[in-house]
């Protein structure tokens, strides 16, 4: 597993975060200095294993290192040593900064030899309990376990590590740096908080410290320094949005969130938590979804989640000259946004998904119209007969993708009617179901017509405008 950690912040960690419990146990915690002592009077933690004979020793009143009788010459005498910690407070993926062993040397025992130590962890997710002196057949029970790559620990005569003085507790009762060792028992699959590590010594040479039977304060004592570094999650898959259907625009929803799960609007900051199955209640927009964090995992990364806008009352009419269209619709009213129309060629879509990539924006104008926003732009550069797709929005979030097609400015046909006056008969019902049943009949009787006109009397010019009529442009949803 692949870990970054910055430099500076393990030295804070390692400085300021310094403290250690034999107790009770803590919750997982972050930066902690973790020590645990030999543990359970009724169930030996430590284990000696005679290497001659696979014998093996229970209820040690000290910890021989090396052989049992120290100073002794006798190879018979040598033995493999295992120490169990149990329930270590390290939580699942974190990152091992240092370990080692404490001992205290025990009385005037002869250990000024030289000694040449290996020691190795038991290569498993939590290291099983040690048989007791009832348990049968425990010959070579130590030996026998899978255990991790070993680690030297060695005097010599330059730096012999001298175990002479009675109670010693300091650098030369010390092991190396264990760290590469508990790293690789907490990176397994099965370690939870509170599991336990056993640890084995063979060598050459002897050293005797206290063992907790002796006395407890004087044990042997586990030290590991750790940090979280969070796991990684994988981003949210399968998401999809429901556009909002009213100019109050407070009904979209994101679809496929899980309560795992939290978002945020594009330009915000706050998170918030996400429902089960869906997360409804969202007015128009882009959010951003990601996992949330939790204990041992970092968030994910963060996937668009685009609610389509509202818009309604779309026209489409034709500009200054062929290569221009102007745009018209209803939208939801907010205060200083823009009125966009995104437009590409439809031919650069993949499946259903606006060619973002691929699209040019056009701005124009609005205003405040009956408690609504009346939007109008003009997009140019078009190209005759060819097909385009666009969409209409604000600049933070768009409509869902509609389509029009441009025809050859040198063939064309169009309809061209009057103005309908729906309502002025005082039944705009009635007046509209008319109206409809003559475009009607008009298009039946000329099916590929594009985009029509209408004209109607302004009262302020008397002079005859065109209109497009809604409903009968040339586009689809």
């Amino acid at each position: 597993m692949q870990r970054t950690a910055f430099p500076h912040t393990l030295f804070l960690i390692v400085f300021l975060s310094s403290f250690s419990f034999r107790s009770a146990p803590r919750r997982p915690g972050r930066n902690k200095f973790l020590k645990s002592p030999h543990r359970c009077l009724r169930h030996p933690t430590i284990w000696e294993e005679r290497l001659s004979d696979g014998s093996l020793h229970f209820g040690s009143t000290h910890l021989e290192l090396g052989c049992e009788h120290p100073g002794s010459a006798d190879d018979s005498m040598a033995q493999l040593v295992c120490i169990r910690f149990d329930r270590l407070q390290i939580p699942p993926g974190a990152l091992i900064l240092s370990a080692y062993i404490q001992f205290t040397a025990y009385g005037d025992s002869p250990s000024a030899d030289v000694f040449d130590f290996s020691i190795a962890a038991e290569a498993g997710a939590h290291s099983a309990p040690l048989p007791d002196e009832t348990a049968q057949d425990t010959a070579y029970a130590l030996s026998s376990r899978a255990v991790t790559d070993s680690i030297r620990w060695a005097s010599d005569e330059e730096n012999r590590l001298l175990w002479h003085t009675p109670n010693a507790s300091g650098e030369a009762q010390r092991t190396p740096d264990l760290s590469a060792l508990v790293q690789q028992i907490t990176d397994r699959d099965g370690w939870h908080y509170e599991n336990a590590i056993s640890f084995l010594f063979r060598g050459t040479g002897s050293r005797v410290a206290f063992s907790y039977e002796k006395n407890p304060a004087r044990a042997a004592v586990l030290r590991v320094a750790y940090t979280l570094l969070p796991l990684p999650q994988p981003a949210p898959e399968s998401l999809s949005a429901d556009g909002v259907t009213n100019l109050d625009d407070n009904d979209g929803c994101i679809l496929g969130t899980t309560q795992a799960m939290e978002y945020r609007t594009a330009d915000g900051v706050d998170w918030k938590p996400c429902g089960n199955d869906k997360t409804d209640g969202l007015c128009a927009g882009r959010y951003w979804v990601r996992y949330a964090a939790k204990p041992g995992y970092a968030e994910s990364d963060s996937i668009p989640a685009d609610i389509a806008q509202y818009v309604t009352d779309i026209t489409l009419q034709p500009g200054a000259n062929e290569t221009q269209m102007s745009f018209t619709w209803y939208s939801k009213y907010r205060a200083g946004r823009r009125s966009q129309v995104q437009i590409a060629l439809k031919s650069a879509m993949e499946g259903d998904a606006f060619p973002d990539g691929a699209a040019q924006t056009f701005t124009g104008k609005n205003r405040y119209s009956s408690r609504c926003l009346s939007n109008s732009v003009t997009v140019s550069g078009l190209l005759p007969g060819t097909e385009y797709v666009y969409r209409l929005g604000d600049g933070t979030g768009y409509s869902d993708p509609f389509f029009f097609s441009t025809q050859n400015p040198a063939e064309f046909a169009f309809l061209f009617v009057g103005d309908p006056q729906i309502g002025a008969s005082g039944g705009w019902r009635r007046d509209a179901r008319g109206w409809q049943a003559t475009l009607d009949a008009a298009l039946g009787a000329f099916p590929d017509t594009p985009p029509s006109s209408s004209v109607r009397e302004t009262r302020s010019s008397r002079k005859a405008t065109r209109t497009n009529i809604p409903g009968f442009s040339r586009r689809s949803s």
